[in-house]
């Protein structure tokens, strides 16, 4: 069994373990680490009417944990809180949002990339906002040697790209290593993104003119 089959499916055992409840939570994050603050809000207020909060725990997760247990409490709240029961968004990410909506168009954006016929990588992710979690982002990656660029601008004018963006996505595909087609959650819609990425001309710049890292 490996370690990451362990932490998928570990026993736990609870003896010894506190509860202790939170109605308060602040998260940060780097590419290594997220960090949760738990703690309790008090009566007494700061400065200009702000709440005040005692924090009481501090959970350090990776990021590959964090992206777990996001979507465990997305699965947990569906079924906790009735669907017509008004939820405060700073808590549990945009009501108002139509989750069909993001599933049909991340399908959509699978589907077109599934049609070019060449092989692509996957990653899904989250993105953490200003008192809210946004769980659901999607990131398809095709290497342009793979694709025909044509094929490629039609998948940009498909999930609905401005003209000056494709005009703009086209002259400088050419000189891209991959093509990014994602999608991610926002507050009340769901938003194509494209990236191009130029490892080569990157690495070439370094070749040509290193300098030192600071």
């Amino acid at each position: 069994m490996t370690v990451r089959e362990q932490q998928q499916d570990p026993r736990w055992n609870p003896q010894g373990v506190k509860p202790r409840r939170a109605d308060a939570f602040q998260a940060h994050g780097t590419r290594e680490e997220i960090r949760l603050l738990f703690g309790t809000l008090s009566r007494e207020t700061g400065k200009e009417g702000q709440f005040m909060a005692g924090a009481h725990t501090r959970v350090v997760l990776s990021p590959f944990t964090a992206k777990g247990l996001a979507r465990a409490l997305e699965r947990i709240l569906e079924q906790a809180i009735p669907a017509e029961e008004e939820v405060p968004p700073q808590r549990t990410g945009p009501a108002s949002l139509d989750k069909s909506l993001i599933k049909d168009r991340q399908e959509k954006l699978i589907r077109l990339v599934q049609d070019l016929g060449v092989d692509f990588g996957v990653e899904r992710s989250f993105k953490m906002a200003p008192g809210r979690l946004l769980p659901d982002r999607l990131l398809l990656a095709v290497n342009t040697r793979d694709a025909a660029p044509e094929r490629l601008v039609q998948i940009c004018r498909e999930i609905g790209m401005p003209v000056e963006q494709g005009r703009l996505f086209r002259e400088r595909l050419a000189e891209a290593d991959t093509v990014g087609l994602g999608i991610e959650q926002s507050d009340k819609t769901a938003t194509y993104k494209v990236y191009l990425e130029f490892w080569e001309k990157v690495k070439k710049s370094g070749r040509d003119s290193p300098r030192p890292i600071r």
